[in-house]
């Protein structure tokens, strides 16, 4: 960067803005079709297809599904108390049970309790192949725009936290220390380093590193 501003201080210009529809030769390089980003966030229809099928093996929300299936026949013996008190924040669309945080909030698709299920949904949030990795806040807010599951912030806290991508590409919080030189030796072979490489190809005696 330094060396940029040194070679362009050497010149008396001025920058305007030029918007992209008359900077035509500017934006076929910046606006490359096959250069644009996924949309990361959108659900595959298989894990919508996963996320039915758990509901068969959910004994939380099994009765729920079926009493907001059967409509007007509905029974609500088997849904417990709380089921009962939240049932007007439940709905139920295409086979995919819906829960509404605030009456004021769209619904969010129910995820029943399948770790599998749960690690997949975050993936596409945190780990596509397009996408940068969003950190706790970020990815619990793009997860929560489309599903809900009881203590969803915990969970997903816990997920970031031990997701080791992440934590390879996240910037320390702590300060670095200074560079410190190293005492001159006084003699040969009196201070040596040693470097270990591992991983090279093999030679014509089989080894793979090297000192």
């Amino acid at each position: 960067m330094a060396r940029w501003l040194s070679f362009f201080a050497e010149y008396n210009f001025r920058v305007e803005y030029k918007p992209g529809k008359l900077n035509v030769l500017a934006d076929a390089l910046s606006r490359r079709p096959d250069y644009e980003l996924a949309h990361v966030s959108r659900v595959t229809p298989d894990l919508y297809d996963r996320i039915r099928l758990a509901y068969q093996m959910d004994k939380n929300y099994t009765p729920l599904v079926q009493f907001l299936s059967d409509g007007k026949d509905a029974k609500g013996d088997r849904l417990s108390p709380r089921q009962r008190a939240q049932l007007h924040r439940y709905e139920l669309a295409d086979g995919l049970l819906h829960y509404r945080v605030d009456p004021r909030d769209p619904p969010r698709v129910v995820v029943p309790n399948d770790e599998d299920l749960k690690y997949d949904i975050l993936l596409e949030a945190d780990d596509a192949a397009m996408s940068v990795h969003l950190g706790r806040e970020k990815t619990y807010q793009a997860v929560s725009q489309t599903f809900w599951w009881p203590r969803m912030y915990k969970w997903e806290a816990h997920y970031v936290k031990t997701c080791e991508t992440g934590q390879r590409v996240k910037p320390s919080g702590h300060t670095s220390a200074s560079l410190q030189s190293l005492p001159v030796p006084a003699d040969y072979w009196k201070s040596m380093n040693l470097d270990f490489v591992f991983g090279l190809p093999t030679d014509d005696k089989g080894n793979t590193r090297g000192v």
